[in-house]
């Protein structure tokens, strides 16, 4: 516990202490000074009387969930005395938070205050929550006490059950003639190539008649339908920006296991969650020419030459994003993006992904 002054009662010192040097000056006397001192003396006292004993109770409500679904963190803070307390809970990078993190209240002596948001995991796996800082100000505004709990709370991700089968094959049936050689001519009938009919059977009383050829095969021509993804991240990119790509793709790879597709990151064939960090942990071809590639700003800087045809531009999030734009301070973004390219913000991930999947669907719509 860390306790201080806050302005107020430094402001209160410093007008105690002019008051007292203007007093000395007009009445020099040791009486002038004892405002100061009972100002001195009531600060240093109400320092320690007004230090209060706190619960802290925080907890995850869900200890499993599947990726895609919320969790609630529940956090309640019981106070012996009056006074304003705030809450500030810290997240790990790799949820996304969707509610407050900071907490503000005046609450009455013996009360608590409580405090729920909800996240939402980017990645599957272990989430893990570091310290809860509690600030308590007693309800003159003289004294504040910091509070930093060691709270760790943890959140297992789980893999949703999907279907991700081996690479789907389509198979397309074509006909390829080779040195056709007129052999009959037969009736016309509906589905006969209209290129084949004997004009001169058009003014026949017995109907049109089309020239059959001999030498002719069919061939089973199989088409693979693959989508290429890659990732063009910083090296120095944040915990919470690869989050965010991996989130895309795993939304992604779910839409895709219902579609005759297969999907490949940086190389590596995606047949199920974890072979997404397979993919991440490879690095993409940059001779090759891709569907998406998800990029941060700096990279994009030096890596201009790029084939692809879709990109999403991700900024570098500080891991600490929600908590710093609570507090409404700086993040410090850099957006850079080459012409035509989309940008992704952690907002709207949702409506990304199901922009991203649209594209993808009118860019290769024999995949629908």
């Amino acid at each position: 516990m860390k306790a201080v002054f806050t302005l107020k009662s430094i402001s209160l010192l410093f007008i105690s202490l002019i008051v007292a040097i203007l007093a000395f000056l007009i009445f020099p006397s040791v009486v002038s000074t004892l405002p100061t001192s009972i100002v001195i003396m009531y600060l240093t006292i109400g320092l320690r009387l007004w230090s209060p004993r706190l619960s802290v109770t925080s907890y995850i409500s869900e200890e499993n969930v599947v990726f895609g679904e919320k969790a609630t963190v529940c956090i309640s803070v019981k106070s012996d005395k009056q006074g304003t307390v705030t809450i500030y809970d810290i997240p790990p990078a790799t949820v996304k938070v969707e509610g407050e993190i900071i907490e503000k209240h005046l609450i009455l002596e013996k009360s608590s205050l409580e405090m729920k948001y909800y996240v939402k995991p980017l990645t599957i796996g272990k989430h893990v929550w570091g310290n809860l800082i509690v600030l308590f100000e007693d309800p003159n505004g003289f004294f504040k006490y910091i509070y930093e709990y060691d709270s760790p709370r943890t959140l297992n991700v789980l893999a949703p059950k999907i279907a991700i089968s081996e690479t789907k094959i389509a198979t397309v049936e074509l006909i390829t003639s080779f040195t056709p050689v007129f052999s009959y001519t037969k009736p016309y009938s509906p589905g006969d190539d209209l290129r084949r009919i004997v004009y001169k059977s058009v003014l026949s009383l017995g109907g049109l008649s089309v020239k059959m050829f001999s030498n002719e095969e069919k061939s089973i021509i199989h088409l693979q339908r693959e989508l290429k993804f890659a990732t063009f991240l910083n090296e120095k990119a944040s915990i919470k920006t690869i989050s965010i790509a991996k989130y895309v793709i795993y939304n992604l790879l779910i839409r895709l296991s219902k579609m005759k597709s297969s999907l490949a990151l940086n190389g590596v064939k995606i047949r199920s969650f974890e072979d997404v960090e397979k993919g991440f942990e490879s690095k993409a071809d940059l001779a090759e020419e891709y569907d998406v590639a998800f990029a941060t700003p700096d990279f994009l800087r030096e890596k201009i030459g790029i084939k692809c045809k879709l990109f999403f531009i991700i900024p570098d999030y500080p891991d600490h994003y929600e908590l710093l734009k609570q507090l409404s301070l700086p993040t410090n973004f850099i957006i850079y993006a080459p012409k035509n390219s989309k940008i992704i913000t952690i907002e709207n991930l949702d409506q990304a992904v199901r922009k991203i999947f649209e594209d993808l669907m009118y860019a290769k719509g024999h995949l629908v």
